[in-house]
């Protein structure tokens, strides 16, 4: 069973974005070796190398801008979800 972290999808979104890990670690609030184990954790969990790190510039794999949309949906939903849970509890 998959244990993903939304952490890990924002994590995922600002680095797809940034193509930097430490820009992109510092956006976050995070050292970049612990951002960098993260987003390691993120691909390990879904079994998918979503970075072509021998690239500089970093950039998305095929696989990655697939999970790039996913991502997005995910977050998305679980935002609108919890907003709508909270409207009704008001």
């Amino acid at each position: 069973m998959m244990n993903i972290e939304t952490k890990w999808l924002n994590d995922f979104i600002v680095l797809s974005n940034t193509l930097n890990f430490s820009q992109a670690s510092k956006l976050r609030f995070v050292t970049q070796p612990a951002f960098s184990r993260r987003i390691k954790s993120l691909e390990n969990n879904i079994n998918c190398q979503l970075f072509n790190r021998k690239k500089q510039p970093i950039e998305l794999t095929s696989e990655g801008i697939a999970f790039k949309a996913l991502a997005l949906k995910i977050l998305a939903e679980l935002e609108h979800g919890v907003t709508l849970l909270n409207s009704e509890v008001k």
